[in-house]
């Protein structure tokens, strides 16, 4: 995460679950696979953007980009007794399949970020098409996806010196 203007962050995924955090001071990148899930890793990326930028959670905006979908994420008992039921569903043969999408957005709200604030994008890494990276569809030779967020100034803002070619840096 970041406060400074003019930074870009960011993250990798092939399946995990892209959370990019916006405050009117600061934005964050979040990488939440299933430990970073079961961790709390976007409910940590609010406090820290908090702290970092001074702004509260309910000013922030969040995106969650692309991810494996409920429809294809099936796991076993291990993982699945990290999750509260809400994000699990019975598939057959025992297992479980997780909303990974689902348990990152209850995590941003309990922390603040309001509901209408929070953009999820549809799409399933493993079955939404080969432009999508999906290491349970690839395995180790699956390329990578990369969220990108900033703050950046309009042209002709005093505070950016890089906004404006004839100041120096």
């Amino acid at each position: 995460m970041t406060a400074r203007r003019g930074i870009a962050l960011a993250i990798q995924t092939a399946d995990c679950v892209p959370i990019l955090l916006l405050s009117p001071e600061g934005v964050a990148a979040v990488h939440a696979g299933w430990r970073g899930t079961a961790a709390g890793a976007a409910a940590e990326g609010v406090r820290a953007l908090e702290k970092e930028s001074r702004s509260p959670a309910s000013a922030m905006s969040a995106v969650i980009g692309p991810a494996i979908g409920v429809c294809c994420y099936e796991v076993g008992g291990e993982v699945a007794a990290a999750f509260a039921g809400d994000f699990l569903r019975r598939s057959c043969g025992g297992k479980f399949r997780l909303d990974l999408k689902a348990a990152n957005r209850a995590q941003l709200e309990a922390s603040g970020v309001a509901s209408g604030r929070i953009e999820e994008l549809p799409f399933c890494t493993r079955c939404g098409g080969e432009e999508l990276a999906s290491y349970r569809r690839d395995g180790a030779a699956a390329g990578r996806m990369i969220g990108l967020v900033a703050r950046l100034d309009a042209p002709g803002d005093s505070e950016n010196p890089m906004a404006d070619p004839s100041r120096s840096a």
